[in-house]
């Protein structure tokens, strides 16, 4: 189910948390199992508080006089708060969180990092440049 239409040709997007324990292993994030909430409501949260979207009218959610910097701050404050969960599930902080996006299109999927956060400094970083007429 989408949030809204979706024509047959349109790239899809996925969005992927990724995170590092104290011994330098990296898994995907499960929600389940290293936050302790389910993938669904985490998802929802994520996209309706902190994401958002550029468009006005989309469905997902709009932060009004919105900029680059308010962006940032919010995924920051979203790194945190995974930080914190994390660490009260697994008993330990990761040593790093990032984000990264996935495009399915064309029969292909491109794959880039957007954001890198240490919870031990409370340092984001932007890693990704953005697709050819993207943001």
């Amino acid at each position: 189910m989408f949030a809204r239409y979706q024509a047959p040709d349109d790239p899809v997007f996925e969005l992927s948390f990724y995170v590092e324990d104290p011994k330098g292993t990296i898994v995907e994030l499960r929600p389940q199992e290293h936050l302790g909430v389910g993938e669904l409501g985490f998802r929802r949260h994520f996209f309706a508080r902190y994401y958002g979207s550029t468009d006005e009218l989309h469905p997902s959610g709009h932060f009004p006089h919105d900029d680059r910097a308010a962006f940032r701050d919010r995924i920051a404050a979203w790194m945190k708060l995974v930080a914190r969960a994390y660490a009260r599930k697994g008993g330990h902080a990761p040593g790093r969180i990032w984000l990264e996006v996935s495009k399915l299109g064309a029969g292909r999927i491109e794959r880039r990092p957007l954001f890198e956060f240490v919870p031990q400094t409370g340092q984001l970083r932007e890693l990704a440049r953005p697709w050819k007429g993207g943001r």
